[in-house]
């Protein structure tokens, strides 16, 4: 059947469903056939509905898919941008990029006919939404839109598939012209298609990259916070003018001393795009891509991680893990977690060496006898960077 429509219509590709249903020798014979029978370019693009980055690389390579949709990066932004969680959460997702065989090969999305819409999830704020819309068209990857996006279109999945409703067509609404917009910036920018994600700053609220390409740099700022903030981080690359307009909005940046100045009220963003000369980022760009392909090429560092914890039972043994091989990956199994020294009566220590710029999440666990008792809360989600303290402090309370 793939091979009639391929000879008969010459499609750029399939988009493949439900794939995780369907043996995975089924689909190395099927994509293997059709990029043969379709050419170097054709697109087998699979449905593989799996948060997890490491399942998601794993049936990228063994079923000879050329794309999956990105499933772990849409959960990131559910919970960030709907759901108000830590915006580092979206640094994380994207630090795990480098073990992808091509990142900006994944479709991002914020809607899929098997999930509420995501202006569902966001409780109907639009705010929310444009936020999360302008992630999806400024970030790496092969933006998705499905049908009613551009209008905002609601519906639930369950219990009846309200998501899946009538289309509506306005093309004079405001939500249609802001999409509009964005992708017009985005087919505009060549670092904003096709420039290496690169991460600037983050914190609880506040979120920033760069799109950079030899010849051109896209600076993205977001603010979470119903609040104004001042965000303040270092670029990638001096030369930058020292005044810089949002090519969407009304916010404006002061570059100075290598660093960024912005303001931004609450639940909005600024796309910064500095007119530039032919390879003026070359040298950064090579410097940040060597990076990208071997995370120790800027080094490492010690950190001491620090427990407070007064109420945990006395023969309790206490593991830190995440997301990492050097801090566990997610084991429970204290043969591969990272044990904590008891210092005190509340206190437990332990000490991890990563690379200089991971992101990594983990959380602490004790073993008493039989029993695995998990640190409630989320997950610590920390940036190891090469100034600040080495201590990272974490409080078993605080997380309750």
């Amino acid at each position: 059947v793939a091979r009639h429509w391929i000879e008969r219509l010459h499609p750029d590709g399939f988009r493949l469903d439900a794939v995780k249903h369907v043996p995975l020798d089924f689909w190395q014979d099927f994509n293997a056939s059709s990029q043969a029978q379709g050419g170097q370019g054709f697109l087998l693009l699979g449905e593989y509905l799996n948060g997890d980055p490491k399942a998601t690389r794993d049936i990228w390579k063994q079923g000879r898919f050329n794309s999956l949709f990105d499933f772990p990066l849409y959960y990131s932004m559910k919970d960030v941008f709907a759901g108000g969680a830590d915006m580092r959460q979206l640094a994380s997702r994207l630090y795990f990029d480098r073990n992808y065989p091509d990142a900006g090969l994944l479709a991002t999305f914020l809607d899929n006919h098997d999930l509420d819409r995501f202006i569902t999830s966001c409780g109907g704020d639009e705010r929310k939404y444009r936020l999360a819309l302008a992630f999806l068209l400024t970030a790496r990857g092969i933006p998705t839109l499905s049908y009613g996006n551009e209008q905002g279109l609601a519906g639930a999945h369950n219990p009846e598939p309200e998501n899946r409703r009538s289309m509506i067509f306005e093309p004079e609404s405001e939500l249609f012209k802001f999409t509009r917009e964005l992708i017009a910036l985005r087919k505009g920018g060549p670092a904003l298609r096709r420039g290496l994600q690169c991460h600037l700053h983050a914190d609880a609220t506040t979120y920033a990259f760069a799109r950079l390409m030899p010849d051109q740099m896209a600076v993205v700022v977001f603010n979470n916070d119903e609040q104004l903030r001042q965000i303040d981080f270092e670029l990638p690359s001096a030369g930058l003018p020292k005044l810089l307009d949002s090519k969407i909005g009304t916010a404006r940046a002061i570059v100075r001393q290598g660093r960024l100045q912005t303001s931004l009220a609450g639940k909005s963003f600024a796309v910064f795009i500095a007119d530039t000369k032919s390879g003026q980022y070359e040298k950064v760009f090579r410097n940040w891509q060597k990076r990208f392909f071997n995370e120790r090429a800027w080094g490492s560092r010690t950190l001491t991680l620090k427990l407070k914890a007064s109420y945990l039972p006395e023969k309790a043994k206490v593991f830190f893990t995440g997301n990492f091989p050097e801090i566990g990956d997610w084991s429970s199994e204290p043969r591969k977690a990272v044990p904590m020294l008891k210092i005190s009566d509340d206190e437990y220590v332990a000490t991890v060496k990563m690379p200089l710029g991971r992101i990594f999440e983990g959380k602490c666990f004790y073993r008493s006898e039989k029993l695995t008792v998990w640190q409630p809360g989320g997950n610590l989600i920390a940036e190891v960077t090469d100034t600040g303290s080495e201590y990272i402090h974490m409080d078993w309370k605080d997380l309750e």
